[in-house]
């Protein structure tokens, strides 16, 4: 059976087509719209779902609901902040003592060359203050997903119509430097147009993406399904 465009009456790509949620995304236009009415004798199961394990909410997380919506609440305070702190307290205190000399003895070319390291300093010190402070707030409400951190301002906030979204899925990315190497986790999201883009970036802990990635996907009637690239849940 082939499904059409409401809009425009174009034939639908059987990739822009979500069988669990009855949702069409047209080529041609750019029109989503709720296909169930041309759904009738198309089988759900010729869709792959996995079957994973449940993740139990992490111990910074809450869950709630507000005006009809869902929404999590994630808390940014973790051990990587204590470290930060740490590291943060010796850079600021070098750079103190960088400036008591150069201000006290007149030493502005020194002070010039210091400013690059003060700029870091500060960004850490708002880095780590933010770490106490700050709250990602994930809100799910009819028609739109909202990404936003408070109270302090960080990039990363976002709105995106749920409607888009086909799949979730949750990438690690291992980074490697003189200091080591780190690992972070990213819930990326695919829209019925073919595109990936990154929800929420920068996780340290696997569970947390895990966890934000199945609620979602759950909330929104999303199926699981398999994504190259994706990690296990086991």
């Amino acid at each position: 059976m082939r499904i059409r465009c409401h809009q425009c009456r174009a034939e639908i790509d059987s990739g822009n087509v979500d069988l669990a949620r009855s949702i069409a995304k047209c080529g041609q236009c750019g029109e989503i719209f709720n296909c169930a009415d041309q759904l009738s004798g198309i089988a759900s199961s010729s869709v792959f779902h996995q079957s994973r394990p449940d993740i139990p909410m992490p111990k910074d997380f809450s869950v709630g609901h507000e005006q009809g919506g869902l929404v999590i609440t994630r808390r940014w305070f973790g051990p990587q902040i204590i470290a930060l702190l740490v590291f943060c307290i010796f850079w600021d205190g070098f750079m103190i003592v960088w400036y008591t000399i150069a201000i006290t003895q007149k030493i502005w070319p020194m002070a010039a060359f210091g400013s690059l390291h003060a700029l870091v300093g500060i960004v850490l010190t708002y880095s780590v203050i933010a770490g106490f402070l700050n709250r990602t707030i994930i809100t799910i409400a009819p028609g739109v997903l909202k990404i936003r951190h408070l109270p302090l301002p960080a990039p990363g906030a976002k709105e995106v119509p749920s409607a888009e979204i086909s799949q979730l899925y949750t990438k690690e990315t291992v980074s490697h430097s003189r200091s080591g190497v780190s690992v972070s986790y990213a819930v990326h999201m695919k829209t019925y147009d073919h595109k990936d883009r990154a929800l929420i970036s920068g996780l340290t802990d696997k569970e947390h993406a895990l966890y934000i990635e199945q609620q979602v996907e759950r909330y929104l009637g999303i199926a699981d399904t398999a994504v190259p690239g994706e990690i296990s849940r086991h």
